[in-house]
C-alpha cells in the first residue's frame, strides 16, 4: 500500500516511517483477512500524517501480481 502525496512523494504505508499507523475501530481492513471473488467488505484503513502533507492517491497492490489499483482521493470541505 502506498500513499502518494499531492507533490507526487510516495509513503510506503506497510513499512515504519513517516507516515504511522491509526488504529481505526471496526470494521477494519488491517486484520490480513482474505477477501474472495465477488465478496464485498466495508472496513477502514487509516493512518497518521506529517504536518502539510496532502495526498492525492491510495495505490494497493497484490503481493503475487504486477496489477495496482489507484483510488484518487478527493478532499472534501468541511
Amino acid at each position: 500500500m502506498t500513499l502518494v502525496g499531492s507533490t507526487g512523494r510516495e509513503y510506503d504505508v506497510t513499512t515504519p516511517g513517516r507516515v504511522q499507523p491509526w488504529g481505526v475501530k471496526l470494521p477494519g481492513l488491517d486484520q490480513g483477512m482474505t477477501i474472495e471473488g465477488k465478496q464485498t467488505v466495508v472496513g477502514y484503513l487509516g493512518w497518521v500524517l506529517p504536518d502539510g502533507v496532502r495526498l492525492r492517491a491510495f495505490r494497493y497492490q497484490l503481493e503475487l501480481g504486477p496489477d495496482v489499483a489507484e483510488w484518487t482521493l478527493v478532499r472534501r470541505a468541511v
